[in-house]
């Protein structure tokens, strides 16, 4: 059995910021592509900004996600922040390992995980 005390801010931030920006991609890719559908279709409310599709496509794509990535790493690094306080008063998850099948060490790997003691 094996306990979680801590998580690395700085680890948690990094991954975070990564995600982050990964979605705010995602997310501002569709917001430009539906924002040129929406322009498209000359409905009224979208007929006004008829010639402003592009440069608000480009702003979301390139705007989305440098604010989601310092959204993710902010949330990222606050979190793992409060599971440390909060794991240092109550313990951490605990948790078990097992190697995956298939995913044994080879033979070599074992003897140098498990040395003889010499008495």
């Amino acid at each position: 059995m094996f306990e979680l005390r801590r998580i690395s801010k700085g680890a948690a931030s990094r991954v975070g910021g990564v995600m982050g920006a990964v979605f705010g991609l995602v997310y501002g890719i569709t917001t430009a592509a539906v924002m040129q559908i929406l322009v498209g279709t000359g409905m009224p409310p979208f007929t006004a900004l008829r010639g402003m599709e592009a440069p608000i496509g480009w702003a979301a794509v390139l705007l989305f996600p440098l604010f989601f990535a310092v959204l993710g790493a902010g949330l990222a690094a606050l979190t793992a922040g409060l599971y440390n306080v909060i794991a240092f008063y109550t313990g951490g998850l605990r948790f078990e390992l097992r190697p995956a099948k298939g995913n044994e060490p080879p033979l070599k790997m074992q003897k140098l995980a498990k040395p003889k003691l010499r008495r």
